[in-house]
């Protein structure tokens, strides 16, 4: 895969849409995924977010706040207990 399309096609939580999501920023991981039409990247804090919308809306059984805190404090940058339904 080409690294320019995986950085230029990135999936951002709504309400995201102005965080930087390049090599060149904090983010600690990234993850690249392709569909049928599409090469394009996954951070990890967007993952997280919506692990948490899930958790809010009752897709999936609550997370123990310990792993949340844990997870907030390794990753300042995106802050996943917030409340991002808003």
């Amino acid at each position: 895969m080409n690294q320019n399309n995986f950085f230029a096609n990135p999936a951002i939580f709504k309400g995201q849409e102005n965080r930087c999501n390049c090599p060149d920023c904090d983010e600690p991981l990234y993850f690249a995924l392709k569909d049928k039409h599409h090469s394009f990247s996954l951070p990890l804090s967007t993952l997280l977010e919506c692990l948490k919308f899930a958790e809010n809306e009752g897709a999936i059984p609550p997370i123990d706040i310990t792993w949340w805190c844990e997870i907030s404090n390794r990753f300042k940058r995106s802050n996943p207990l917030k409340d991002n339904t808003t």
